[in-house]
């Protein structure tokens, strides 16, 4: 805690210990919940701690334990580890909602999981969570149904301080109280000096998180992957960068600012001084970017360290998708008795006689003509099956998905029924249609 906080709260004590704030009630924050424990500080979750301060610069309240009876024993916590403070009635009500999960934490199944902002799994997505990521459990919630799949809905919290809604299928659930290890676990333990952690963000080259995902699973997505973004750090100039692409609101967020210094918050937290820059260093390869976009919204990105050349990986990509489209339209005519002929010219297509497959999946009234294009990604599983899912763009209607492959004879399509996550074929519906064509 800083010298200057401790001189605030001790006049603050002497001032409420004298009388001065007498019949103005409390003048502390309220009383708040532990979300997560604290070994430091000696506190665990469901304890309830009484709030002197709050600081929006460094994102921590001051606290002190219900059963401290000195004005010394205040500290500091980062905001998301405890609820928002209330009356001590109120405080005691909410700690009832988390006995059930008390010490409850998880560890992710797979890379990539999200948490949602709500119980249902069409909902913004908040954060994507890594393989092995342990986070805390709060209570379990009342949610819509994932087609197929059984489990429940969590109200969940990361070591960064995220926290929304994630599906129990992914998850192993343990108790923390029991457990040799119930916390997040780290493949480097990350440097906690100010000097070294900036050496440490300036010497690697920082990406999006699920970067390593996509080139792992041979999923890249032209539209999230591109090489400036990322998190940028030019110690020369005292500047700091961050930009991703942010597939809820299909745009690119992007932020610069000019720093006047770098500061420790808390363990493995840092914020760089005249900004609203944050950094959660997880480990030495592995950081969360938090700060406010210019609405005043709390904007949270994961970003990790590769190796990987992404000029590379993006243009293998790209020259992939080409060798694809190449071999569906370098060829042909391709007739089916059942589902027409179809012809190109380049990535332009004119399609005729499909009547069986209007209006669905392909809308009434339509010349047959568009283009095509590969927009969606196959998961591992699928592209053991498939060359790929390929768009149909028709001139004046609806795009239609169908996975594609090519046979001794001609080409296989199949209309793509799917679960769509990230642009990516998460889990393949029922095709109602099979079409086989020959040349």
């Amino acid at each position: 805690m800083s010298i200057l906080k401790k001189f605030i709260i001790c006049l603050f004590s002497i001032f409420l210990t004298a009388g001065i704030f007498s019949g103005c009630g409390n003048k502390d924050l309220g009383y708040s919940v532990v979300l997560w424990s604290s070994d430091e500080h000696g506190i665990v979750d469901g304890d309830i701690l009484r709030v002197i301060i709050r600081s929006n610069i460094t994102k921590t309240y001051t606290v002190q334990k219900l059963d401290s009876t000195s004005n010394e024993d205040f500290f500091d916590i980062p905001l998301w580890q405890i609820t928002e403070p209330v009356s001590l009635r109120q405080a005691k009500k909410k700690a009832q909602q988390y006995v059930e999960c008390a010490h409850k934490f998880a560890s992710v199944k797979i890379a990539g999981l999200p948490i949602r902002s709500e119980p249902v799994n069409t909902s913004k997505q908040l954060y994507r969570l890594r393989d092995r990521e342990v986070i805390r459990v709060l209570y379990k919630g009342e949610g819509a149904a994932v087609s197929g799949i059984e489990g429940d809905w969590y109200k969940v919290l990361t070591k960064d301080g995220t926290s929304g809604w994630c599906f129990s299928y992914n998850l192993d659930l343990f108790d923390g109280s029991t457990a040799e290890n119930p916390v997040f676990v780290v493949e480097g333990e990350a440097p906690q000096n100010e000097d070294d952690v900036l050496e440490l963000l300036a010497s690697k080259k920082w990406y999006p998180s699920y970067y390593a995902e996509m080139v792992k699973n041979h999923t890249i997505d032209l539209a999230r992957m591109d090489k400036s973004y990322g998190f940028n750090l030019d110690k020369e100039n005292s500047k700091v960068a961050v930009a991703f692409y942010d597939i809820e609101e299909q745009e690119v967020r992007k932020r610069e600012w000019t720093y006047t210094g770098f500061m420790k918050v808390s363990r493995n937290r840092f914020m760089f001084e005249g900004t609203n820059l944050q950094i959660f260093l997880k480990d030495d390869s592995t950081l969360s970017a938090q700060f406010s976009d210019n609405s005043g919204i709390t904007q949270s990105c994961e970003m990790a360290s590769l190796t990987d050349d992404i000029e590379s990986v993006i243009s293998g990509e790209k020259n992939r998708r080409a060798s694809i489209l190449n071999g569906l339209t370098g060829s042909g005519p391709y007739s089916s008795a059942s589902y027409g002929t179809l012809s190109f010219n380049g990535n332009n297509f004119s399609w005729s006689d499909y009547d069986i497959l209007v209006p669905n999946p392909i809308d009434e009234g339509l010349s047959g003509n568009g283009t095509v294009s590969i927009k969606y990604l196959l998961n591992p599983s699928l592209q053991a099956q498939f060359a790929a899912i390929v768009t149909f763009n028709f001139y004046g209607g609806s795009p239609v998905n169908f996975y594609y492959k090519k046979t001794g004879e001609g080409i296989r399509l199949e209309y793509a029924q799917s679960q769509i996550e990230d642009n990516v074929v998460k889990m393949k519906g029922v095709s109602s249609y099979e079409m086989n064509f020959t040349r």
